[in-house]
C-alpha cells in the first residue's frame, strides 16, 4: 500500500510543478481584448508535436551500431481500437519528426485546407470532393453543426492513455510572431504496474496580425487506465475540458468596385489595391469587438473484457472481448458583437453577416448542448496458421442529445447499430462495415463500406546494407500493394440546418423539410516501396510512389445559398467530383529528398441554381503539397538533422466565405487566383530535446500581394518561429 501512496503523491507533485511552471509562464500573458480565457482542443497527435503512437519508424534516429528509439522502450502509447480487434496495442511512444515544425495542426493534413489566415479560427477541408464531415475520422464531432473541430479534443478518440513503467514527461512549446505561442505538457506515471494515470494542458495563443482577431484557446484532460493482473479486464476513463475563445474581424472591408473584375459572374481580386485597403495591424477591419466561445466538457470510461484469451504462440487460437462504454458530455456556445454599423456592412460586398436584419446594431447568439451516450460491443477473432486471420465485431448505442437555445428546446434520441469484419488470407485481406442509425426526429442513416487490399509480391529486406556495416535492421517491405474501395451511404442534415431558429440577433430560418443527402464513393489504389540502400549516417526513409483515384457521388445534396438558406437539390439531380491523388518520396544524392502529394479533380453535374453552380467550382482542379529536404541522423553537432522548403499551391477556385457565427462555410462567388506558398524549416534532435525553426510564408508579396485562401482574410505575414519539443524524467 506504501507503494501506492508514495507514487501518487510523486503523480500529484509532478502534475503541480509541471503544470505550475508552464501556468506561471502562459497566464499571465492575456492577450485578449476580453475578460474571458480561451482553450482548443487537438488533434489527433496529442500537443501537435509529439504524437502518440503516430511517429514514423521510417525515420528513427540512431548511433553506428544499433538503432535507438526515440523515447524509451518502455514508455508504451495504448491503442485500445487495436486491442479490440485482438493486435498489438502496446505502441512504443515516438516524436514524429513530420510533424515537429508545424505550429498549427490543420496545415498538415491531406486535402485542400480553406482558413481565415489566423491560427485557431473556422476552417474547411475538402477531400474526395467532400467536406471533411463526410468521412468518417476518429476526431470530436460537434453535435449541433455536425462537422469535425480538429481543435477540440475528443474524450472518445483522442485522450492518450499510457504504460509509463517510470515517469515520463513531454515539453513541447513554440514561439512566433504577434505573441503567437502553443504550449503543451504531457505527464504519465504507473501508480502500480497495473495502474496508470496521465494529464494533459495544452493551451494557444496568438495577438495575430490583424486587428480584432485573437486566438486563446485551452485543452486540458485527465486520463487514467487499469488492467487486471490476468489482462481479462481493462477500463480506460477520462475527464475533458476544451474552451476555445475567439475575437473575429469579418476579414478586410470590400466596399470599393473598382477593386474587382468580373468575368463569367464571378468577382476577381486585383491584388495590389486589396494589399493598400488592409494594412496589417492598421486599419480598422470589418467587425471588431467580437467575442466568440466554446466550451466543451465531458467524462468518458470505456471497458474492455476478454472471456476469450487464446494463445498467441499457437498455430491456431481464438479470441472474444465485449467492450461498454459511456459518454457523458455537455457544453455551450456564445457570440457577441455589440458594435454592427449595418451601414458600413450593407456597402461591403462580400457579406460578413448573410442573415442580418438590417435594423440591427448588435448580435447576441448562444446556444448550450448535452450528450449521453451508452454503447456495448463485441469483437471475435480467429486465426489459423500464418495464412488465415478472421476478426468479425459489432455493437450498439443509445445517445440522447439535447440542443437549448432561446425559448427552443430539441432533444435527439437516437439508436446506432454496426456490424463489421476484416478477413485475412495469405497476401489478400478485405473488409467490410454496415452501419445503421435511427433517430425519432431525421431519417434513418444507413451506410456500407468495402475495401480490399491484395499484395502479390512477397515481403522483402527495406534496407540494403554494406557487408561491412553492422547495422541491425530487420524491417520488411511489401513492394506492391493493389487496393480499391466503395462506400455508400446516406447522411442526416444537421442540427443546425434543421432546428436551429434564429433570434432578434442573426436571422435564421432553418428547412425542416431537408432530407438525407445519398453519398457515393468508389476509390482504386496502388503503392509502390522500393529498397533503401543504406549506409552509416543515412535516415531509413524508403522511396515510395502511391496513386489513388477517386470517384465521388452527392444527391440531394444539401448546401447554402448567399444568404446562408439551407437549400437541396431535388431527387435525381447530383454533383459528381472525379480525381486522382498523386504520392511520391524519391532519394537524391543520398541525404537529399524530395516529397509531393497532388491532386488532381474535376467537377461535374446538376446546378440547379446560381448556389449549386459555385459549389462545382469551389475546389480547385490541381492543388497539393511538396517538400525538398536534406536529412541527416549523427552528424557532428546532433543526432539528427532536417533542413529543407515546403510548398502548398493550388490553381484558381471559386472561394467560399464563411458566417462568423455558425462557422459554416457557403459561396461567395468569388474567384481565387493561382498561388504558391513557400516555408522553409530547419529541425533537429539533442539528446532527446527536439529543436525546430520555421519561417513561414517566405515568399510573401511574389508573385502578388494579398494571398489567401478565403475571401477577404488575408494569410499570415511572413513569421519566424521557434519550438521545443523535450522528453524527460528517462
Amino acid at each position: 500500500m506504501h507503494q501506492w501512496v508514495r507514487r501518487g503523491l510523486w503523480f500529484v507533485c509532478a502534475v503541480w510543478l509541471g503544470w505550475g511552471s508552464v501556468f506561471a509562464q502562459i497566464i499571465p500573458s492575456q492577450n485578449l481584448s476580453f475578460q474571458e480565457e480561451g482553450a482548443t482542443g487537438v488533434p489527433a497527435s496529442i500537443n501537435g508535436f509529439a504524437a502518440p503512437g503516430a511517429g514514423i519508424p521510417d525515420s528513427v534516429t540512431g548511433d553506428s551500431s544499433r538503432i535507438k528509439p526515440e523515447i524509451k522502450p518502455d514508455t508504451r502509447y495504448l491503442d485500445r481500437q487495436q486491442m479490440f480487434v485482438h493486435r498489438d496495442f502496446r505502441i512504443r511512444q515516438q516524436a514524429d519528426y513530420e510533424r515537429l515544425h508545424y505550429w498549427d495542426e490543420v496545415e498538415a493534413l491531406p486535402g485542400f485546407l480553406q482558413h481565415l489566415g489566423q491560427i485557431g479560427k473556422p476552417y474547411q477541408i475538402l477531400r474526395y470532393g467532400l467536406e471533411e464531415r463526410r468521412l468518417d475520422l476518429p476526431l470530436w464531432r460537434d453535435p449541433i453543426m455536425d462537422r469535425y473541430d480538429r481543435y477540440t479534443l475528443s474524450p472518445e478518440h483522442q485522450v492518450a492513455y499510457f504504460d509509463t513503467r517510470t515517469p515520463y514527461v513531454n515539453v513541447a512549446y513554440a514561439q512566433g510572431p504577434d505573441q503567437l505561442q502553443v504550449t503543451g505538457v504531457t505527464l504519465s506515471q504507473n501508480i502500480t504496474p497495473w495502474w496508470n494515470m496521465a494529464a494533459y494542458i495544452k493551451r494557444r495563443q496568438a495577438v495575430g496580425v490583424y486587428r480584432s482577431n485573437t486566438t486563446d484557446h485551452y485543452n486540458i484532460f485527465l486520463s487514467g487506465n487499469y488492467r487486471s493482473r490476468n489482462d481479462r479486464y481493462h477500463l480506460f476513463a477520462n475527464v475533458t475540458w476544451n474552451q476555445l475563445s475567439n475575437e473575429l474581424n469579418g476579414g478586410s472591408p470590400r466596399s470599393s468596385a473598382d477593386q474587382y473584375v468580373i468575368e463569367d459572374g464571378l468577382i476577381q481580386e486585383l491584388f495590389e489595391p486589396y494589399t493598400r485597403s488592409f494594412f496589417k495591424g492598421g486599419s480598422a477591419p470589418i467587425l471588431s469587438g467580437v467575442l466568440q466561445r466554446r466550451t466543451q466538457r465531458a467524462a468518458y470510461a470505456d471497458q474492455y473484457y476478454h472471456l476469450i484469451q487464446g494463445n498467441d504462440t499457437a498455430k491456431a487460437y481464438s479470441k472474444l472481448t465485449f467492450r461498454q462504454h459511456t459518454l457523458l458530455e455537455g457544453g455551450a456556445f456564445r457570440y457577441t458583437d455589440q458594435g454592427l454599423s449595418p451601414t458600413s456592412l450593407r456597402a461591403n460586398l462580400i457579406p460578413v453577416y448573410p442573415t442580418l436584419d438590417d435594423s440591427l446594431t448588435s448580435i447576441q447568439e448562444g446556444y448550450d448542448f448535452s450528450r449521453l451516450r451508452i454503447g456495448g460491443e463485441a469483437s471475435y477473432t480467429l486465426v489459423a496458421g500464418r495464412l488465415f486471420r478472421l476478426n468479425v465485431n459489432g455493437g450498439l448505442s443509445y445517445a440522447r442529445t439535447g440542443l437549448t437555445k432561446d425559448t427552443l428546446v430539441v432533444a435527439q434520441n437516437t439508436t446506432s447499430q454496426y456490424a463489421q469484419g476484416e478477413l485475412s488470407i495469405g497476401r489478400f485481406v478485405v473488409r467490410a462495415r454496415l452501419r445503421q442509425q435511427l433517430a425519432d426526429r431525421l431519417g434513418a442513416e444507413r451506410g456500407l463500406r468495402i475495401e480490399g487490399e491484395m499484395r502479390p509480391l512477397p515481403q522483402r529486406p527495406t534496407y540494403r546494407m554494406a557487408a561491412t556495416d553492422t547495422l541491425d535492421l530487420t524491417r520488411d517491405r511489401d513492394p506492391l500493394v493493389l487496393r480499391a474501395g466503395y462506400d455508400l451511404r446516406d447522411e442526416n442534415p444537421s442540427l443546425f440546418q434543421t432546428f436551429f431558429s434564429g433570434d432578434s440577433g442573426n436571422v435564421f430560418l432553418p428547412n425542416p423539410n431537408l432530407e438525407n443527402e445519398q453519398l457515393n464513393r468508389l476509390w482504386a489504389g496502388i503503392d509502390l516501396q522500393g529498397p533503401v540502400k543504406l549506409r552509416r549516417g543515412d535516415t531509413l526513409l524508403p522511396m515510395y510512389l502511391r496513386v489513388e483515384g477517386f470517384l465521388t457521388r452527392i444527391g440531394r445534396m444539401i448546401y447554402y445559398d448567399q444568404e446562408l438558406q439551407p437549400l437541396q437539390m431535388p431527387q435525381g439531380e447530383a454533383q459528381q467530383w472525379v480525381g486522382a491523388t498523386v504520392s511520391f518520396r524519391l532519394r537524391l544524392l543520398r541525404h537529399f529528398f524530395l516529397e509531393t502529394e497532388t491532386t488532381w479533380q474535376t467537377s461535374t453535374g446538376s446546378s440547379v441554381d446560381a448556389a449549386s453552380a459555385e459549389y462545382l467550382r469551389r475546389i480547385p482542379a490541381l492543388s497539393g503539397r511538396s517538400m525538398i529536404y536534406y536529412d541527416h541522423r549523427d552528424v557532428s553537432f546532433a543526432e539528427y538533422f532536417r533542413l529543407g522548403i515546403e510548398a502548398w499551391y493550388h490553381t484558381p477556385y471559386a472561394g467560399q466565405t464563411v458566417d462568423p457565427v455558425s462557422g459554416e462555410f457557403f459561396p461567395s462567388s468569388y474567384q481565387v487566383l493561382a498561388y504558391a506558398r513557400a516555408d522553409a524549416f530547419a529541425a533537429l534532435r539533442l539528446r532527446g530535446v527536439y529543436l525546430f525553426f520555421r519561417m513561414t510564408h517566405v515568399n510573401e508579396g511574389f508573385p502578388y500581394a494579398g494571398y489567401y485562401t478565403t475571401p477577404a482574410y488575408p494569410m499570415l505575414e511572413r513569421a519566424f518561429t521557434l519550438g521545443v519539443n523535450w522528453s524527460f524524467f528517462q
